[in-house]
C-alpha cells in the first residue's frame, strides 16, 4: 500500500498536470516551465473554475508536499501528512481532474501478500499473524487463488471446540485447514480498479446486512476469485479509504 504522504504527492502532481493543461501560462520571459503552482491556481481562481476555500486548501498542501521530503526541517522530524489532510488532496483531484482514487494503490502484488495453504501448520501463520499484527489470512490454492480466510476469530473458535482434547502445543501442529473457513458473508473480492468509496460501502453494507463487518475484502485484477490475490483489506484499513466527497455521499 502506499504511504499516505506518497498518495498526497500523487494526487497533487494530478492537479498540477491538470493547471499546466488548462492554464498554460507564460512568465514574463516568455517561458512557461517557470510559472509557478500557485499562479496557475489564482488564474483558475481568476476564470472562475477554482473555489476560493479550494485554492487556499491547495496552497496549504502544496507548501506541506514541499517540506514532506525534507529529512530535517527547521530542526524539526520530517513531516508526515495526516489521512485529513491525505482526503483533501485526493477529494480536490477527484473534484477537479475527475480522477477518482481507486484501489489499485492498495494493491501489493501476488508476491507481497501474506498468505497460506491448507496443508502448512498453524503454528507457523499464527506467528507472522502475532508478528505483524494481521487479523485475516487468505488461505490460497497451488495457483495462488484464495479459496478461504483464516481470521483471529477462526482460532479462537476452533479452539473453544478443541480445548481439552489434547496435550499443550496441540493447535500449532493442527493443518490451517481444520481451522479456516471457505465462502461466508465476512470476506468478498473487489477489483484493483473500483473506486476507494465502494470498498468503504461494502465493509458498511456488510455490517448493516449481517450485523457484523466484513473482515477482509480480498484485491484481485478484476474482482472475481479465480485470480491472484493482489491485496487484502480489512476495517483496520478504512481510515485510509477515501471516502466520497461530501455532496455525493448517499443518505
Amino acid at each position: 500500500m502506499d504511504s499516505p504522504s506518497e498518495r498526497m504527492r500523487d494526487a497533487l502532481s494530478g492537479i498540477e498536470q491538470w493547471l499546466k493543461r488548462e492554464y498554460p501560462l507564460e512568465n514574463q520571459g516568455g517561458g512557461a516551465n517557470h510559472t509557478s503552482f500557485t499562479d496557475r491556481l489564482y488564474e483558475a481562481h481568476r476564470q472562475g473554475r477554482l473555489r476560493q476555500d479550494d485554492l487556499q486548501h491547495l496552497q496549504d498542501l502544496w507548501r506541506i508536499r514541499g517540506i514532506m521530503g525534507h529529512k530535517v526541517y527547521e530542526g524539526r522530524p520530517p513531516v508526515e501528512v495526516s489521512l485529513n489532510g491525505l482526503r483533501l488532496a485526493e477529494h480536490l483531484l477527484e473534484r477537479y481532474t475527475g480522477k477518482v482514487p481507486t484501489l489499485a494503490q492498495f494493491d501489493t502484488g501476488a508476491r507481497s501478500v501474506f498468505t497460506t495453504r491448507p496443508g502448512e501448520r498453524l503454528g507457523e501463520v499464527l506467528t507472522v499473524m502475532r508478528t505483524e499484527d494481521y487479523s485475516a489470512v487468505p488461505v490460497v490454492d497451488d495457483e495462488d487463488r484464495c479459496i478461504a480466510l483464516l481470521t483471529n476469530g477462526d482460532v479462537v473458535h476452533w479452539l473453544a471446540g478443541h480445548f481439552g482434547d489434547g496435550p499443550g502445543g496441540i493447535v500449532e501442529d493442527v493443518e490451517v485447514s481444520a481451522v479456516m473457513h471457505e465462502g461466508g458473508p465476512d470476506f468478498a473480492f473487489i477489483g484493483r480498479g473500483r473506486p476507494q468509496r465502494d470498498a468503504r460501502r461494502l465493509f458498511q453494507r456488510s455490517a448493516d446486512e449481517h450485523g457484523a463487518p466484513l473482515m477482509a475484502l480480498l484485491i484481485t485484477m478484476t474482482g472475481t476469485p479465480n485470480e491472484p490475490l493482489l491485496g487484502i483489506l480489512t476495517p483496520w484499513d478504512l481510515p485510509y479509504l477515501t471516502p466520497a466527497p461530501p455532496e455525493v455521499e448517499p443518505d
